[in-house]
């Protein structure tokens, strides 16, 4: 007989049943057979001992039973690898799928821990074991897990066996408590795993606050070959009450030591404490020239900083600086020459003269205008915007109040281009900065640039006090959105204050 197409489903008992339905397996460690027609039970042993009649290696059949079954299992994935296990450690494994698949993160990290020499480190009773035990606290701290794994004892061997490594992780929760107590109990090999909860539940407080008192318990455990957990917590409580003792010994020293230093202040002479006074003004005057050393330091790198920046946007904008401008624009007009821009771009003389007459008249109110630069440092003008600018000034109002155009986004863009901000500095509106900001700022409803430059244009029915517009900006339809456009809003606006004053 051919052992490779040998089925187990197929396989025909020698008790006179010769039925080709598949057969079934029920148990776990006592397995049994149960033929479907007479519905007597075989356990696995007989089945084994039956099959020898037929097959030189019985034991495949058993395997190929529990590969079978596996097979079956499996139809709902488990989640995790289970290589490393023969057929019959499946089997075991996957009677506790749903169990798994809960916590199988945990269960992945028990099962493929291994040993230096790359062997697995539990089988598959330890594994298991060692889940249910705790699964869950392997999976939420998997850190903990392998540090526990890979403690040597003295030997360099693995320090905790699966029952160690069970009990650690039950109370793994100390380790987070007391990290500090943790380390340093876990650093004594000589520990096991019961001495090492035994000690943080009685001691890990005590532990953590004073480290230093484990020196001397290392010591008395390195002198004794069989240590007692009681004696090591009576020892280390000890330890803590002669700490503290001492501690409350320094403290008191400390206080008569200061009560002793005040009487002896107050008996100074008035000489003596102008001499501390003298001390301390010479002391925190050094002090300040070094903090404003380190301010001017910090201010002259973001200054660079800053102008390296600002240079990229001149080059990039096509910016020059009011006094290029004034200079060329001067030159220009004196030597009777045309204006020339940095582009190429050449402007007639009528526009030359007006720039030269109104940087001569109002010369401080131009750089502002030229210096203008948005929050991210780019130049708000180019040098042709500037002449537009300048060539016509007396179309432009408040230009030393332009807060409000410098507005950029959360990505670092304008929000007002160039040409919106000629705009409305061409408008003439008290509190310009602050009924624009108004609409930046708004949490009602988000308005763009056009359509806060649109609003600015229309101020005669958009801020006017009473005006209709701001309850048609409000106004949403059925489905949350707004019912009109900035521009529907304004022209409707403007309708309804015409009718009140019919």
């Amino acid at each position: 007989m051919n052992i490779n197409k040998l089925s187990f489903l197929n396989y025909t008992t020698n008790n006179n049943t010769a039925s080709k339905k598949e057969t079934s397996f029920k148990g776990k460690k006592q397995s049994d057979v149960t033929n479907p027609i007479n519905r007597e039970l075989y356990p696995v042993g007989d089945l084994f001992l039956m099959a020898k009649k037929d097959v030189k290696m019985p034991e495949l059949i058993i395997d190929e039973f529990y590969a079978s079954e596996n097979s079956r299992m499996l139809k709902n994935p488990l989640g995790v690898s289970l290589s490393r296990f023969s057929p019959k450690d499946k089997y075991e494994i996957l009677q506790y799928a749903e169990d798994i698949k809960l916590h199988r993160s945990g269960f992945s990290k028990i099962i493929n821990a291994k040993n230096d020499d790359k062997t697995y480190r539990f089988n598959t009773d330890e594994a298991l074991t060692l889940f249910f035990d705790a699964g869950d606290k392997i999976e939420k701290y998997p850190d903990e897990f392998k540090r526990i794994l890979n403690e040597k004892d003295s030997d360099g061997n693995p320090r905790f066996n699966s029952k160690d490594c069970s009990l650690l992780m039950q109370n793994i929760e100390l380790a987070k408590l007391y990290p500090k107590a943790y380390s340093s109990v876990l650093a004594m090999k000589n520990l096991g795993a019961v001495d090492v909860i035994n000690i943080m539940l009685n001691d890990g407080e005590i532990i953590e606050e004073y480290p230093e008192l484990l020196d001397d318990v290392k010591h008395l455990l390195n002198q004794k070959e069989n240590n007692n957990t009681k004696e090591l917590n009576s020892t280390i409580k000890k330890l803590y009450i002669q700490k503290k003792a001492k501690i409350a010994e320094q403290k008191a020293q400390e206080r008569e030591r200061e009560e002793a230093l005040l009487l002896e202040k107050r008996q100074k002479q008035k000489e003596e404490l102008a001499r501390i006074e003298e001390e301390r003004r010479i002391k925190n005057e050094a002090a300040a020239k070094i903090r404003a050393e380190k301010r001017a330091i910090k201010n002259a790198e973001e200054k660079k900083i800053k102008e390296a920046k600002m240079q990229e946007w001149n080059q990039k904008v096509g910016w020059i600086s009011p006094e290029q401008l004034f200079d060329k624009v001067n030159t220009a007009v004196n030597n009777k020459t045309p204006l020339m821009l940095e582009n190429g771009e050449v402007l007639p003389d009528e526009t030359r003269d007006k720039i030269a007459y109104y940087i001569n008249r109002s010369g401080e109110k131009s750089k502002k205008i030229i210096n203008a630069r948005y929050k991210n440092l780019q130049p708000i003008f180019n040098e042709k915007d500037c002449c537009e600018i300048l060539s016509d000034f007396d179309s432009y109002f408040y230009p030393q109040y332009m807060s409000s155009l410098k507005s950029v986004r959360r990505d670092g863009t304008p929000v007002f281009s160039a040409e919106q901000c000629k705009e409305l500095l061409k408008l003439k509106q008290n509190y310009r900065d602050e009924i624009i900001n108004s609409f930046l700022l708004s949490t009602y409803r988000n308005f763009s640039s056009d359509d806060i430059v649109d609003i600015m244009k229309n101020s005669d029915v958009t801020i006017r006090y009473g005006s209709p517009f701001h309850n048609f900006v409000m106004q949403k339809n059925e489905s949350g959105q707004y019912r009109y456009s900035v521009e529907q809003c304004i022209e409707l606006a403007r309708e309804q204050l015409e009718e009140y004053k019919r």
